[in-house]
């Protein structure tokens, strides 16, 4: 018998509430607000995208400055927390709840020593 207290979804168990106060006060939900532009707009920044694109190339040649540690650490990290996303092929819904604990995980006081 389950404790009252919890849920399963998608496989996962949940304490209630969830998030916890903790959690929702470090990464406030942002409801999206979708905003309807109209054709001519749409293409107008379809094309600019494409313009953008289009003027991207490799770069070859490399900065002998050095690259700040945490920002490396910082793009390993991300890479790994969509790397787990990408191989459980999980839903919005699920990469978004992962993530949310990953990087609650990845910025406890352990690795910041």
């Amino acid at each position: 018998m389950s404790d009252p207290g919890q849920k399963t979804e998608g496989g996962a168990l949940y304490r209630h509430p969830y998030p916890s106060p903790d959690l929702a006060a470090r990464y406030p939900f942002v409801a999206h607000e979708h905003q309807r532009v109209d054709d001519r707009t749409m293409r107008d920044r379809a094309e600019s995208f494409r313009a953008s694109a289009d003027r991207r190339r490799s770069v070859r040649m490399f900065s002998s400055d050095p690259v700040p540690r945490d920002l490396i650490e910082a793009a390993v990290v991300s890479d790994m927390v969509e790397g787990v996303v990408a191989a459980n092929r999980l839903d919005s819904r699920g990469a978004d709840t992962v993530r949310a604990a990953l990087w609650v995980a990845v910025d406890g006081p352990a690795l910041a020593a």
